[in-house]
């Protein structure tokens, strides 16, 4: 491992260069079992997990008091719907209740008998609960799902263009609307909806498997821009750290030194109090600027010490990164590629502004000629 002590971090070309001279003459890597991971866990979000859930605890109840009680400690977890009483699902009973519930009771209704295969009388109860509640996007969803199975195309694009009105992050509706795209035929539009689907949920898996069928269609591919982290920080006593670098940079000093100045701006950001300049906080937390700044630090390096040394290695990240910072696209690159994937709905919050400049980051970068 490499060793920094206390004072101020200068991360000047010398710094850089010195780096250079020590690891080359002296690595001490870390254990292979210690190598730097970033898993990523795709959860099951399917509603119909939840929905069996809810009926084992609905079907054992006595009362609709006692439904309703159990819905509503469940309600952070079930699907839409699960909080309206089963009993009133079951019985049809809607009177006296609020536009929103009645829509909920008719989409418990509807999810019953479409998992049995009754697609008519499913249907049927799905545009009671849009009748009952015009703003209720699960029914939208669903009915938009049945008819295109039906290929009832207009209507289902019509239906999907509703939920876009009330929200235009929400990625079910863009894969929906771009399937309807497809089955008339017009892949330019697909294409569009499938990316703003990837950039509001991150991990849709349906959305990525569409868009990559569509850009093949189109002589393209789907580039893997998937950052790897192979230099860390870790505190020690006092103001004391420790940088530590991948094994699999032991072989290559040049690539290995750019690590350690992206660490070494980590090191600055966390115990040098660099975060205290942009926020005015006092405990540090860590920020998507913290990451942009040290991406650009680490893409300034490799571009540095690469063109010095003619034998450096070639890692296709490292160069994907300068091409990015050098067109400007390096924010887009760390919200897509990071935050994004920590948080896949983060999207839904961005400016219209950051949103356009995704949109451009995936069709430049993401979605690339075939070579």
């Amino acid at each position: 491992m490499i060793m920094a002590g206390k004072s101020k971090i200068n991360l000047g070309l010398g710094l850089i260069l010195t780096g250079l001279a020590v690891f080359s003459c002296s690595p001490r890597l870390i254990d292979q079992g210690d190598a730097i991971r970033n898993p990523i866990e795709i959860l099951d979000k399917s509603p119909r997990v939840y929905e069996i859930a809810f009926k084992s605890f609905a079907d054992s109840l006595e009362t609709a008091r006692a439904s309703s009680y159990i819905a509503g400690s469940l309600d952070a977890a079930l699907f839409p719907g699960a909080r309206v009483e089963a009993a009133l699902a079951d019985s049809g009973a809607t009177e006296g209740l609020r536009p929103r519930e009645v829509a909920e009771v008719e989409y418990v209704k509807a999810r019953r008998r479409f998992d049995v295969g009754a697609y008519g009388p499913a249907a049927h109860h799905l545009r009671q609960a849009i009748a009952a509640d015009q703003a209720y996007k699960p029914a939208y969803l669903l009915l938009g799902e049945m008819l295109l199975e039906r290929k009832a195309v207009e209507e289902a694009c019509d239906l999907f263009g509703k939920v876009l009105e009330q929200d235009s992050t929400d990625s079910d509706a863009c894969l929906g609307l771009a399937r309807c795209h497809i089955l008339m035929g017009r892949l330019d539009d697909a294409r569009k909806a499938l990316v703003d689907a990837v950039i509001f949920d991150r991990v849709n898996l349906k959305a990525w498997s569409l868009l990559s069928s569509i850009v093949k269609l189109q002589g393209c591919r789907l580039a893997n821009h998937d950052a790897p982290e192979l230099g860390l920080v870790r505190k020690l006593r006092g103001r004391h750290f420790k940088i530590l670098i991948d094994q699999s940079l032991q072989d290559c000093p040049v690539e290995a030194t750019a690590w350690i100045a992206y660490a070494s701006e980590r090191a600055v950001w966390k115990y040098e109090d660099k975060y205290k300049q942009y926020f005015g906080v006092t405990k540090y937390a860590p920020t998507y600027e913290e990451d942009v700044d040290c991406y650009m630090v680490l893409a300034a390096a490799w571009k540095t010490l690469a063109q010095r040394d003619s034998a450096a290695c070639d890692p296709a990240y490292l160069d994907y990164l300068d091409r990015v910072a050098e067109d400007g696209y390096l924010v887009s690159h760390v919200l897509f590629d990071h935050v994004c994937i920590e948080a896949p709905g983060a999207a839904r919050f961005f400016t219209v502004d950051v949103i356009a400049r995704l949109r451009d980051y995936v069709n430049a970068y993401v979605i690339v000629p075939e070579s």
